[in-house]
């Protein structure tokens, strides 16, 4: 189940399949891991990706708490966290930590998404419908 690994910082963190869908976060939390993010990416020259990853895959951190900390991030910073992601980082990594940070925010959303994509426009993509 622990499938998130980086090099950055070389320790493996718990998937979204693990976490905790408690409803509760806590607002003063959200507002410090909304600094680390802004710190570890708009903030400084270069993306600290680590940073990024430490903040988003904490294996106490609940989806309630990263949507509060996305959410306090935006009114904080006038900006998405997923909108950052696509700015400052590349790759499979950007691809993954946006997936990541989608589902997060809406599972249904994103699952309705990757299927109007798979079938929109002439014929389907059977293999990205699957």
């Amino acid at each position: 189940k622990h499938v998130v690994s980086t090099q950055s910082t070389g320790s493996p963190k718990m998937s979204p399949a693990d976490r905790d869908e408690q409803t509760h976060w806590d607002e003063r939390l959200a507002r410090t891991d909304a600094g680390e993010l802004y710190g570890a990416g708009e903030f400084k020259w270069g993306t600290d990706e680590g940073g990024f990853i430490n903040v988003l895959f904490q294996e106490s951190i609940t989806f309630a708490q990263l949507r509060a900390t996305f959410d306090a991030y935006e009114r904080l910073y006038s900006k998405k966290v997923v909108d950052v992601v696509n700015e400052e980082f590349s790759g499979i990594l950007k691809e993954m930590i946006a997936t990541y940070i989608e589902c997060i925010i809406s599972r249904q959303e994103f699952y309705a998404n990757q299927m109007y994509e798979a079938m929109r426009g002439l014929g389907t993509d059977d293999d990205r419908l699957i």
